[in-house]
């Protein structure tokens, strides 16, 4: 039986939001007993333990539900060319586990996972403008994907809801508020032109209602 002897492991920091790849192998996971990955911004770390033979613990932060979570790691997952742990809350994909090849392939499918859900899901009734809401929500994502979602208490742990005429963001340290309107074709232009949304921050306008509706 043949172990693969390093392998790529990918998660998303569900403090700044960026990826984080790391390497790793068996035999220095024996050798050392124990490794640490932490993301650049120094907030989330993903650690490995070795438990026994070929036998290991890995706890990754979660950007689903911002807990940590601890998957045991045996002798197939070093076999298999991809794995995927999931949050055991919200089912949601957190970290990617195998072939580098088959990880970025897996990760880029994963990007059209919240279109497919928007997609499935009738919010036709509940959003005042679905097709605005979808691209809005798009861009948030793309937002956050790079790390650009944050409060200026400098937490960058943001909650999400979902309302039917916008989106409200609310910082998960200091409880600030900030609310993007998705209502309108007004509203989508405004959304098209943001790059980085950062709660408290006097000059985004992200709590304010456009003077005049527009589409």
């Amino acid at each position: 039986m043949l172990i693969n002897p390093e392998i790529t492991f990918a998660f998303r920091c569900p403090e700044c939001g960026k990826l984080t790849f790391g390497d790793v192998s068996p035999f220095k996971l024996i050798g050392e007993g124990r490794l640490l990955f932490p993301c650049e911004c120094g907030k989330s770390t993903v650690t490995m333990e070795a438990t026994g033979k070929m036998d290991f613990n890995i706890t990754v932060p979660c950007i689903a539900c911002g807990d940590y979570h601890v998957y045991n790691i045996g002798k197939k997952m070093w076999l298999s060319s991809l794995n995927i742990l999931t949050c055991p809350k919200t089912d949601y994909k957190i970290c990617f586990w195998g072939n580098e090849k088959d990880i970025l392939k897996s990760m880029e499918d994963f990007d059209l996972q919240l279109d497919n859900v928007l997609n499935g899901l009738d919010f036709d009734n509940y959003f005042k403008n679905s097709e605005v809401m979808y691209e809005a929500v798009n861009k948030l994502h793309e937002i956050a994907g790079k790390g650009n979602l944050y409060c200026t208490c400098g937490n960058h742990n943001i909650d999400v809801l979902l309302k039917p005429d916008g989106i409200e963001l609310i910082c998960k340290s200091c409880h600030a508020k900030g609310f993007i309107y998705a209502g309108s074709i007004k509203d989508l232009r405004s959304i098209g032109g943001l790059h980085t949304i950062a709660l408290n921050d006097p000059i985004l306008s992200t709590n304010k209602r456009p003077d005049k509706e527009g589409g």
